[in-house]
């Protein structure tokens, strides 16, 4: 429970081993052969983010255009490093770029139904959104929270005039 409220899982998904082998240290101490590994996605910490949206922004503009056919063989045949890329990167989550073996265990053993979900989920976590909010939302609050000049005649509080300037600010993308 303390590591769900510190990691804030995203999402979490299993992958199966494509060929599962037994070391000769497994085989010795008689440890079970792995046949699957879980992985979770948090939301991406600052440190990560420039590395998952970095990649993501290499993907073509029309990927969301199309039957899931469509979209996903062009990918696959295309970008399928990228993609392995981006989801390791969000897996690790820190400052590091992604570790070769995770690499090369997603590349050889993740599906592409596993795979084309686990890059929708390293984007969600990416929170662009929040992200985006709160930037307009200080950009609009900018004007309101200028000092009261009594010079100009202007009250404490924001006048109508400055209202109107903010939001147009804002709807400009200014």
């Amino acid at each position: 429970m303390a590591q769900t409220l510190v990691e804030k899982p995203k999402y979490t998904f299993t992958i199966q081993i494509a060929k599962p082998k037994r070391s000769f240290w497994q085989w010795l101490l008689r440890k079970p052969v792995e046949l699957s590994r879980d992985f979770m996605i948090t939301p991406c910490k600052v440190e990560n983010m420039a590395r998952v949206a970095g990649s993501a922004v290499l993907f073509p503009k029309d990927i969301s255009e199309g039957t899931h056919a469509e979209v996903t063989i062009p990918l696959m045949l295309e970008h399928k490093d990228r993609m392995v890329y981006l989801v390791a990167a969000a897996i690790q989550n820190d400052d590091k770029e992604p570790s070769a073996s995770l690499i090369r265990f997603l590349s050889s053993n993740c599906d592409s139904i596993d795979l084309m979900e686990a890059v929708s989920q390293s984007l969600d976590g990416l929170e662009l959104t929040a992200f985006l909010n709160t930037i307009v939302l200080a950009k609009g609050s900018v004007n309101f929270l200028k000092p009261a000049s009594p010079i100009e005649g202007r009250e404490l509080i924001a006048s109508h005039t400055e209202s109107s300037e903010a939001l147009a600010s804002i709807s400009d993308g200014h």
